[in-house]
């Protein structure tokens, strides 16, 4: 390409400049841009700094219509003179000869309006206001009917185009301004702006709906449906909805029972979103603060029966705080769950003082069959009992408790029997105990009893008390049983001892210890004192034999004992009295 050419935008190339969509390619824009129709070739790529690129594109914007050289522009102006006079000479009658002396000819204007040959391309150049616009046909911008998602997208597309150039070559040091294209006169209605509104606006109203509904107005119908599953008069404090954490309506301060029988501090239902499709209205519900006195025991066999539900059918219901009250004795704490089954089966798992307690109940015809497992529990009494393991089962009526298994790893031994607990018109507690391998000293220590002998007892113990409380150690409270020690001791008493010193000294005798591979005798816990008799002691080759009780308050020691020693006639023996205290006993020699 000469570099000598200066080139000049044509119409289509002023739309180009102006319409961005019409020459996305950002190289030929920026040429486009540079060509002014004064400067030369060689001005353009010293400019640009890429002369290959500005080749390049000018030879591209030439070939499209968007520029033209100088020197093209003043051949089609000339010719489109020539054409135009031809045109005119046809449809024009032939004037006289003389006619034509004075009028210039066709040579002469050409040379008056193109410039000579050798000036073409140099200082002399045709203004572009002064040349009659190209005969090229408009075209519409594309853009302008398109819509906001293509232009969008165009725009995009241009930009990636940009970077990718500007990355390349750099930024263009002088580009001129680009005039905004010209905006359709009229106003356009914009739906999305109105729809969005419209959206928002529903929202709104629905979020304000739900929460300023008046849910209580449902209290009736939900007293009724309550009542036909329990098969009790309900009653309903308020009904409210509950947004966090998730949406739940709330059955606040629930009254079963003209008297109470049971009250719940609350119940929460979940509501399911597959209800429309054809699902349980109810996904989880949950009661909180429940409280079964002792009255409602026997009408807890009419709760959740088969087809009272209806259409709330919920398979579990957890239940929070459940405090079971007896009259003498709660239990509190309890969590768990209930689960109103076809068969009526509720259980609940939780836990109850101080360590795992899992407690299972179901209504039967006599009561409420109750089951209860735990481990490393302290039961609620006073004083209280830590069991290592419990194992109990029983049926639960109103006024009584029959205890059909139980047993208890309690003392480092094992308790187990069967028993009733009855606080009606006749109270009463009694229960049949086996004991094996349990730690005597231990069992002494919780009963508040002396600690005078050690070693593991078994026996049968039968514990009973007039009135039924949490203090099982009551002033009502007796036990008695048959018992044996094997491989123990007898604290603070030496009946050898006293035995050898019985003919050498006046005085009792003190201290010491007496141990032995068997003690058997009758065990007795009264409401004043512990009571031991017919004892029977083996110690090697002395036997002994006796009986003693102690002042549970006092501690003072009352007791008789006769000791032998075995093997010959002439073997010493001896009768002895026991007095003092448990706390310091002492033996005498009968006289």
């Amino acid at each position: 390409m000469n570099d000598e050419l200066i080139f000049v935008k044509t119409a289509s190339g002023e739309d180009a400049v102006r319409d961005r969509t019409r020459l996305v390619q950002r190289n030929l824009r920026m040429v486009l841009i540079l060509v002014d129709g004064l400067t030369k070739v060689s001005a353009l790529k010293q400019k640009a700094g890429d002369p290959a690129m500005i080749e390049t594109a000018l030879a591209e914007l030439e070939r499209i219509g968007l520029i033209e050289s100088t020197e093209a522009r003043g051949s089609r102006q000339a010719s489109a003179v020539t054409d135009a006079l031809s045109v005119a000479a046809v449809h024009t009658e032939a004037p006289a000869a003389e006619a034509y002396e004075d009028f210039p000819t066709v040579d002469t204007v050409f040379e008056e309006i193109a410039p000579p040959a050798s000036a073409v391309g140099a200082a002399t150049v045709v203004p572009i206001d002064a040349l009659p616009p190209p005969m090229t046909a408009y075209v519409r911008p594309a853009g302008a009917a398109e819509g906001w998602f293509t232009r969008m997208r165009k725009r995009w597309h241009q930009l990636r185009e940009e970077r990718a150039y500007e990355k390349a070559y750099g930024t263009p040091s002088a580009q001129e301004p680009i005039a905004p294209p010209k905006r359709r006169l009229g106003r356009r209605i914009r739906l999305v702006p109105i729809i969005l509104f419209v959206l928002a606006a529903a929202v709104i109203f629905g979020v304000l709906r739900v929460v300023l509904y008046p849910y209580d107005e449902y209290r009736p119908a939900i007293e009724a449906h309550l009542a036909r599953m329990l098969g009790d008069e309900v009653g309903v404090g308020n009904v409210s909805l509950v947004f966090a954490p998730i949406p739940t309506f709330t059955v606040d301060k629930v009254v079963v029972g003209r008297n109470a029988d049971a009250t719940a501090e609350r119940i929460s239902l979940v509501p399911n979103p597959g209800f429309i499709f054809g699902g349980q209205p109810i996904r989880a519900a949950r009661v909180d603060g429940l409280q079964i006195r002792e009255s409602a025991i026997a009408n807890l066999g009419k709760w959740f029966l088969p087809g009272s539900m209806g259409e709330f059918q919920v398979d579990r219901i957890d239940v929070a705080n459940l405090v079971v009250d007896l009259g003498w004795v709660k239990l509190r704490g309890l969590n768990g769950t209930l689960r109103p089954a076809r068969s009526g089966v509720a259980s609940f798992t939780g836990r109850l003082g101080e360590g795992d307690f899992e407690f299972e109940a179901s209504p039967g015809s006599e009561g409420l069959a109750v089951s209860a497992r735990a481990g490393q529990w302290v039961v609620p009494v006073n004083p209280p009992l830590p069991v290592a393991a419990l194992d109990f089962s029983g049926t639960l009526a109103p006024g009584s408790l029959v205890v059909t298994k139980v047993e208890a790893r309690l003392f480092d031994g094992l308790f187990s029997g069967k028993g009733v607990l009855a606080w009606d018109s006749s109270p009463r507690m009694s229960l049949d105990l086996t004991m094996k391998h349990v730690a005597a000293v231990k069992l002494l220590d919780a009963l508040h009893a002396p600690t005078l002998i050690s070693g593991e007892l078994n026996g049968q113990l039968q514990y009973s008390t007039s009135a039924p409380s949490i203090r099982w150690l009551g002033p009502n409270a007796k036990a008695t049983g048959n018992v044996t020690v094997a491989r123990g001791s007898l604290k603070k008493i030496d009946l050898a001892g006293a035995l050898k010193t019985s003919g050498q000294r006046s005085g009792p005798h003190r201290g010491g210890e007496t141990g032995f591979e068997d003690l058997a005798g009758k065990f007795a816990l009264e409401a004043g004192s512990v009571r031991i008799a017919d004892v029977r002691l083996s110690s090697g080759l002395m036997l002994a034999s006796g009986q003693a009780a102690v002042a549970r308050d006092t501690g003072l020691i009352a007791g008789s004992a006769y000791v032998e020693m075995r093997g010959t006639a002439r073997a010493p023996r001896a009768a002895m009295s026991i007095g003092g205290n448990a706390a310091d006993p002492e033996l005498r020699t009968a006289r």
